[in-house]
């Protein structure tokens, strides 16, 4: 299997701490979000590269974004709606949608093994937003087994993916499992799905998901010139951009 770019769902199950899962005094709940470098259900393991932990310390595009306050969680994963194209998928992907959103994430804890080779990550996150309302059930429902899914670029090879951008973590909620599996949960463990895929072969495709990277810029420069906090995930625009022109003629697959 050749080196390809994979743009990934995949759960990991919230873990209640203590017989409890209560909020801090400023309402935010401390949830288990994932493990790095440890093989999931599937056999594949998220590397933790050199690349994804510089994207985890605090001088990063990524968690500068978490610390300017403007990391949010969706409710679900970006749907794939009838008739949509992959080009329009693909820019769908890349933004957080203001009426889809249900929860602010106010940091992102990291806790590195001795040799850095695996991480936990832990969000503080507080139900926020137009769909705040479905966050704030689940949590405090111990009979919905409420998840996180991260959704991110990863470059693959085998069983390993190298992750290459943090979009964010989508809120997910999975009814009718057994709450012990909240507290047995090591995360990154849940889910395996690829959303889309961009044959960087093909240079006529390519050209068109270029395109669709400078409508993404002008929808970003068009928010900003308006007063808004832009939708667009610029680390996602810059990073496939870098991709594109680094693969370019090679005999690889990206998938979203």
């Amino acid at each position: 299997m050749g080196e390809r770019l994979v743009f990934t769902s995949n759960v990991a199950e919230m873990v209640r701490q203590n017989g409890g899962f209560e909020p801090d005094n400023e309402g935010y709940y401390t949830i288990r979000a994932g493990t790095f470098g440890v093989p999931n259900s599937a056999g594949i393991v998220y590397e933790l590269s050199e690349e994804l932990i510089k994207t985890l310390e605090r001088s990063s595009p990524f968690m500068m974004r978490v610390t300017a306050g403007k990391l949010f969680s969706e409710n679900g994963h970006p749907e794939r709606l009838p008739g949509m194209t992959d080009k329009e998928y693909f820019t769908r992907l890349a933004r957080i949608v203001p009426d889809r959103v249900c929860g602010f994430i106010k940091d992102v804890i990291v806790e590195f093994n001795k040799n850095k080779t695996e991480a936990v990550v832990y969000l503080k996150v507080k139900p926020f937003g137009e769909l705040k309302h479905v966050m704030e059930d689940a949590f405090k429902d111990d009979n919905i087994n409420a998840s996180f899914s991260v959704r991110t670029i990863c470059r693959q090879s085998g069983y390993v993916r190298t992750v290459i951008v943090l979009v964010t973590w989508d809120f997910v909620t999975i009814n009718g499992v057994n709450k012990s599996d909240k507290v047995s949960s090591v995360g990154l463990t849940v889910g395996n799905e690829e959303l889309l895929s961009i044959d960087l072969a093909n240079q006529e495709e390519v050209g068109e998901f270029k395109k669709t990277l400078s409508d993404l810029r002008a929808i970003h420069d068009k928010e900003v010139t308006e007063g808004l906090e832009s939708s667009v995930n610029m680390d996602f625009v810059d990073t496939v951009e870098k991709f594109f022109s680094e693969c370019q003629g090679e005999n690889c697959i990206y998938r979203w």
